[in-house]
Order: structure tokens, then sequence, then C-alpha cells
């Protein structure tokens, strides 16, 4: 009779504590079942405490195991960033480019010859050189954007572009000329860059 009294109580006060939970009614029907700090480590089945049944603050530094936490526990920004590592080797030399979309280009050497190899649509017989201008001729199409960069910039130079050519010193027909000034008067040869569209 008494252990049928004694079950009895029990299993009202787990159906307390189960109804009114941290309700004044439920913590006093905890007390009655459960002493105080009876329920540790191996009462309790792993996984079965997360992050939302922890109360703010209530785990703090002291609580954690020094070399625990990995650095994906951290938000980011929370860990400082390490000293710059040692600069790294060399890569390889990356693959040629694709050729430009320049209708038309070279390097034209000083005596106006042209490298075919590097060369895109011009070739030496389109070039003439006449008293230090250099003739543009027999182009398959008409330039209608011209851009001219020295090679090896001489000292004080300026390099000059003329189209729609009126009397001169290049040939009749040439669509071009172009020439480096480097004084009154005075115009020199020189290496150049040409890209024509």
């Amino acid at each position: 009779m008494f252990k049928s009294k004694v079950t009895t109580i029990i299993a009202v006060a787990g159906l307390v504590i189960a109804v009114f939970g941290s309700t004044p009614i439920g913590q006093a029907a905890s007390g009655l079942v459960l002493r105080k700090n009876s329920v540790g480590r191996a009462q309790i089945k792993n996984g079965a405490v997360s992050g939302k049944k922890i109360a703010k603050d209530a785990v703090t530094g002291v609580n954690v195991k020094d070399g625990s936490l990995m650095a994906a526990d951290f938000k980011t920004g929370q860990i400082p960033a390490g000293p710059a590592g040692p600069k790294g080797d060399k890569g390889a030399k990356g693959e040629p480019g694709a050729n430009g979309t320049a209708t038309a280009y070279a390097l034209v050497s000083a005596n106006g010859t042209v490298d075919p190899a590097t060369a895109k649509n011009i070739t030496s017989a389109n070039i003439t050189t006449v008293n230090a201008a250099y003739c543009i001729h027999g182009l398959s199409f008409t330039p209608k954007n011209v851009i001219a960069t020295l090679a090896s910039p001489p000292t004080n130079s300026d390099l000059h572009i003329e189209a729609g050519l009126g009397p001169g010193p290049c040939p009749p027909g040439a669509q071009l000329r172009i020439f480096i000034h480097t004084g009154p008067g005075v115009f020199m040869g020189s290496a150049f860059f040409l890209s024509l569209n």
C-alpha cells in the first residue's frame, strides 16, 4: 500500500513538472524529485543540450578548455589575422595571348621594314621611306583610326601622322605619312608601333 502511494506521488510530481515547467509550481515540484546538483554529465545524453537550452552568458571563458575551440567556432573577424607569409614562387609563363582586334598592325623598324611574325595586314611592301618620312600605301582598306607609338622615343621627339595627303615627299597614292620630328625642320628615322582600323 505504501509503495503504491510513493509511486503515485512521484508520478504526480513528474506530471506537474512536465505541465508547469519553469513556473513556480513546476520548480517547487522538481525540488521534490531532484536534489540540487544531482544531475551531472553522467545523467545527460550526448547532444541533448544545445545552444538554445543554455542561458545567455552561462558559459564563459573559464568554462571552456584551452585549445578545444576551432576557427569554425568563431564569427568572421573575431580571430585577428596572422603575419603575412613569405612571398610565393614565381608562376609559370602564360600562354601567348590571342591576336588583337586591330585590322592591321606592325612594328616598323627605323629603315621601314616589317617583321612578318609580329605584323598583320602590313608588310614591308606597304612602307616607303622618303626623306625620313614613312609613307604607307597599298593597304587593302582605308584606315579610319590610326595609332602610332615610338618604340624607343628619342629625346625631345614628336611623332606626327598625316592622312588625306597633299603635296609632299610621299609618292602618289600614299594613304598615310608618318614622320618623327626632333626640332625645327629636323626629322629622323626611329622604330615605331603602328595599329590601324
